[in-house]
């Protein structure tokens, strides 16, 4: 698996970065340890770098992982929407309890919208620098849907790191292109930020054209790593081909990749706590019920996490 250096970082991450919302309470709910048996054959496969998130519910199962290998050898990202200093503060110590370790190589603000949000939150980037420089993390990062984040992310000096939304469509952009963004990660990374993309499948809506979809990421020079989720060891046994350039048969692609999708239980109640915590606006409510955008929805799985009555869930 190819290594490349996360920008000015001086991190060394595979091209590769195993995303594990999947795995995580979100969305498949899996054990811990079923998790590890697949973190580590994607080890095994030349991945070390791993994105993780508090959100996710994917911490136990990180580090599961993380006791069978050198904490050294492996390169952990996680983020949390706190803003504040102190809730910073409280954000880091809890991923470390966690996670098992006394360090994170990559913390990131999770999901910055505008250029707005960024200076809003200027405590809680102050709380992470501050830390990165007693050593408690390595690099401070960002995560955002829009290319206004990714744009202003390089003029505020503190950034280390992008983790973009990058697909050919832009799906899932909460602003701009494919195209505009793509400008913007090329400025970033001229400017020394490493990037590591997400959803480069459009949270599953691109599957059908995996394939395309991929390569056409893994074209971009401007991408040190490129963050996939996988459920089972053939889907990353198949990613990861597709990293080192084997191509798969379609049939292979048919029956490793089973497409997901947001289920909505008949009893929802149409509280609209989905339709809050839905950033790419493919949730409403017609006739008292949440129904989904598809052609909107990636599979995030943040509504099921803001349901209060566990209504509505990724399958």
């Amino acid at each position: 698996m190819e290594k490349r250096r996360l920008g000015r970082t001086g991190i060394e991450v595979s091209r590769m970065c195993l995303g594990t919302l999947t795995v995580g309470a979100l969305q498949m709910r899996m054990d811990p340890e079923g998790a590890a048996d697949i973190f580590e054959a994607a080890y095994d496969l030349g991945v070390n770098f791993f994105d993780s998130a508090m959100i996710y519910g994917s911490h136990p199962h990180l580090a599961a992982f993380l006791k069978r290998i050198p904490r050294d050898r492996v390169v952990i990202a996680t983020k949390s929407y706190d803003y504040t200093y102190d809730g910073m503060v409280k954000s880091v110590e809890k991923a470390l309890y966690e996670l098992g370790t006394d360090y994170i190589d990559i913390y990131l603000m999770h999901e910055q919208e505008s250029r707005a949000t960024l200076k809003g939150h200027d405590d809680g980037f102050r709380c992470l620098s501050e830390l990165k420089r007693k050593g408690t993390i390595r690099a401070v990062g960002v995560s955002t849907h829009a290319c206004e984040v990714a744009e202003a992310a390089p003029e505020l000096g503190f950034i280390d790191v992008l983790h973009p939304i990058f697909n050919y469509r832009g799906l899932g952009l909460i602003d701009g292109t494919a195209g505009r963004m793509a400008r913007a990660i090329s400025k970033a990374h001229e400017a020394g930020l490493g990037i590591y993309a997400m959803k480069v499948l459009g949270g599953g809506l691109l599957v059908d054209g995996i394939k395309d979809a991929l390569f056409w990421a893994l074209a971009n020079d401007d991408l040190d790593s490129i963050a996939l989720g996988v459920a089972s060891k053939e889907e990353l046994r198949l990613d990861a081909g597709m990293f080192e350039g084997r191509m798969p048969e379609g049939r292979e692609l048919a029956e490793a990749y089973r497409r997901k999708s947001i289920m909505v239980d008949e009893w929802c109640e149409g509280c609209g706590a989905c339709v809050a915590a839905c950033q790419q606006g493919a949730i409403s409510l017609l006739e008292g019920r949440a129904i989904v955008d598809r052609s909107r929805c990636v599979l995030c799985g943040y509504c099921g996490k803001a349901c209060p009555g566990f209504h509505i869930r990724v399958v």
